[in-house]
């Protein structure tokens, strides 16, 4: 399996960052746009609509891949990203490119 070098964890850091600023941004938008929309009446009557359900559930998908890249830039900061929380294999750099916030190898 080859081995991270120092460019690819540079290269994996700086997709996390990105990928992290514009998580930061959709979040921020969702949140805004709609409740900056409403009326107070408005927000009361669709408080259990099924239009805010589905705003919640993308809202929380998008906080817990944000979680997820957070957590890799961590492991990149303590020196042990790409390495296989289960296993204490490394993770192969294929997998990590599909998915850079991968905590094991398949």
């Amino acid at each position: 399996m080859e081995k991270m070098s120092h460019k690819d964890l540079l290269l994996f850091k700086r997709k996390l960052e990105v990928m992290e600023q514009e998580l930061l941004s959709e979040i921020k938008e969702l949140t805004t746009k709609h409740y900056n929309e409403r009326t107070s009446e408005e927000l009361e009557a669709v408080s259990n609509s099924l239009a805010n359900e589905m705003l919640f559930l993308e809202l929380r998908k998008k906080q817990e891949v944000l979680k997820q890249v957070k957590f890799a830039l961590l492991r990149i900061k303590k020196g042990v990203y790409g390495i296989c929380t289960k296993t204490g294999n490394q993770i192969s750099l294929k997998r990590l490119h599909v998915n850079p916030t991968a905590l094991c190898d398949i």
